[in-house]
């Protein structure tokens, strides 16, 4: 088969395993409204109130998920007092300087349309702090609700 610079060719890929992650299986397919960006706007804004609070115990709960299934695809025992310890080291670092940007906002569907990332009009984080520290958005709904994932 012969092809030319700038042709696309199909190749398939089959990993010999597929890391155990339950997201896939639980996230669900996002179709692109005004009123889940409102919601998705809504969550981010809890969600640096709760980084502003310095509580280590608060920004697990909300960072849960991404933690523990991001130590499940790495094959690594999940350790709530690692993850606390890690909260508290940033949360020590950067204080309560986080800061949402909820104005033009660029939403875009990845990942079979499991995931919403959220950027500025740029492709930046949309949170940041004082310091020069940003966290990259990405959220799925599961069972209703939006959770950060990886």
């Amino acid at each position: 088969m012969e092809t030319k610079i700038g042709e696309w060719i199909e190749i398939s890929f089959e990993p010999p395993f597929i890391p155990p992650s339950t997201l896939w299986k639980q996230a669900e397919t996002l179709t692109l409204t005004s009123e889940l960006e409102s919601s998705a706007i809504s969550f981010l804004k809890d969600f640096t109130k709760i980084l502003n609070t310095k509580d280590a115990k608060k920004i697990l709960l909300a960072t849960y998920y991404r933690a523990k299934d991001t130590s499940e695809v790495r094959y690594y025992p999940y350790n709530e007092t690692d993850e606390l310890k890690s909260i508290q080291g940033m949360t020590k670092t950067i204080g309560s300087t986080w800061k949402f940007n909820a104005q033009k906002n660029k939403f875009r569907l990845v990942c079979n349309q499991q995931i919403l990332e959220i950027t500025d009009h740029k492709g930046e984080p949309v949170i940041t702090s004082k310091k020069g520290a940003s966290i990259p958005i990405y959220l799925s709904r599961i069972d209703g609700k939006w959770v950060i994932v990886r």
